[in-house]
């Protein structure tokens, strides 16, 4: 099974293993940072309410960088399911950005 960061290493083209820091992230899907950090913050929350299983297999930081890494490879794919109104922010965001340099 291919995993969430497989994928984006794959779409970036990286190592398939490749760790990226939220920088790293944020440096080349052109996402502020500030997007990136609540998502993760979503995902340590949501390691809180995981199962056991899951907590013996992955760490708290390993499941929020797996749901920021979910989040771009979705977002990216048109498939993303979870976190729609970061992803709406997101535009409204880059939008405001893009009319900003239009004026100048």
């Amino acid at each position: 099974m291919v995993s969430n960061k497989q994928k984006f290493n794959k779409m970036y083209k990286q190592d398939k293993e490749h760790a990226n820091s939220k920088e790293d992230i944020s440096r080349l899907t052109k996402i502020p940072i500030k997007f990136l950090n609540e998502i993760f913050d979503r995902g340590l929350k949501a390691y809180e309410n995981t199962t056991k299983d899951i907590k013996k297999k992955v760490n708290e930081n390993a499941y929020a960088f797996g749901r920021v890494y979910a989040f771009v490879v979705n977002r990216k794919n048109k498939t993303l399911e979870f976190d729609l109104d970061i992803s709406s922010d997101i535009r409204k965001y880059k939008k405001k950005e893009r009319e900003k340099k239009e004026k100048k």
